[in-house]
């Protein structure tokens, strides 16, 4: 039978995974523009890619009544991709 190692000595987790590009929050003007240029309508549904906090989707929501919005993020995608 193989000794079992102590569980206070194992890893359990991986390490964090290095970031592509840092994060750095939209200011809410550029938010507002960014939809505003758009034209997005009650209609639509809004997709943000590498959302972070969700400004730009909470927004459409909030503002455009926007009938769906996404985030898509980096670890989704590389699932996906798997």
């Amino acid at each position: 039978m193989t000794p079992v190692a102590d569980p206070r000595q194992l890893q359990v987790h991986r390490a964090p995974a290095q970031r592509d590009v840092p994060y750095v929050p939209t200011e809410p003007p550029v938010v507002a523009a960014m939809l505003r240029m758009a034209g997005v309508s009650e209609s639509d549904t809004v997709y943000d890619l590498g959302c972070g906090d969700g400004r730009i989707l909470i927004s459409a929501v909030e503002k455009y009544k926007v009938k769906l919005a996404e985030k898509v993020e980096q670890a989704a995608a590389r699932l996906a991709a798997q």
